[in-house]
């Protein structure tokens, strides 16, 4: 199924940003505020099909040219805990990540970032205690030696969780990690060089 957005409505929903962090860059399709929002909470917490289409369109027709001008070894997602997904019925970066790698004919791995443990929820939680809170979350199980890998996730809140991803895949060998979320909260932190 395929949806048809006006590209000013597609415009004042979607508007690229990149975040440049010092073991990773981040871009982000539009701003966690008013319509992006709500059609990633109707896509993630109330399993709305139509809202779920419509990030499907937005991360192909968004990312597709740099998605065509850059070679990804692997794409992958942050995993959703399991507890999560079973009280949603859906793993949103899961379902959108696969659906886009099988259309851009890319490698889909879930073995590039495998969560462990249980860590309390991220939500509420300020930038320092979200750092504290994800720390040893996640493993990586592949050899990722001089490979790009691709990332994507919904939302960048503090950048805690792309941070400690990103560390454990370059440990893993990889040579460079880009994520792509569907969107960054207004107040997220970013890297400045200095």
């Amino acid at each position: 199924m395929r949806i048809n957005i006006c590209d000013s409505c597609f415009q004042a929903i979607f508007s690229p940003y990149v975040i440049r962090m010092p073991h990773f860059d981040c871009i982000a399709g539009g701003t966690h505020s008013k319509i992006l929002r709500k059609i990633i909470i109707n896509a993630k917490f109330h399993q709305d099909p139509f809202s779920t289409l419509i990030l499907e369109h937005f991360l192909d027709e968004t990312f597709k040219d740099m998605l065509t001008d850059r070679q990804f070894d692997v794409v992958t997602c942050i995993p959703s805990a399991p507890k999560h997904v079973r009280r949603r019925g859906i793993d949103l970066p899961n379902f959108l990540t696969y659906r886009l790698a099988r259309k851009r004919h890319l490698k889909f791995s879930h073995e590039a970032i495998i969560r462990k443990g249980r860590k309390n929820s991220q939500i509420g939680l300020n930038r320092q205690d979200r750092f504290k809170n994800i720390r040893r979350s996640f493993v990586c199980k592949l050899d990722l030696h001089d490979k790009s890998i691709l990332v994507v996730d919904d939302v960048y809140t503090t950048g805690a969780t792309a941070e400690a991803v990103a560390k454990i895949l370059l440990r893993s060998g990889a040579k460079n990690v880009l994520f792509l979320v569907l969107a960054r909260t207004p107040k997220a932190i970013f890297y400045e060089p200095s």
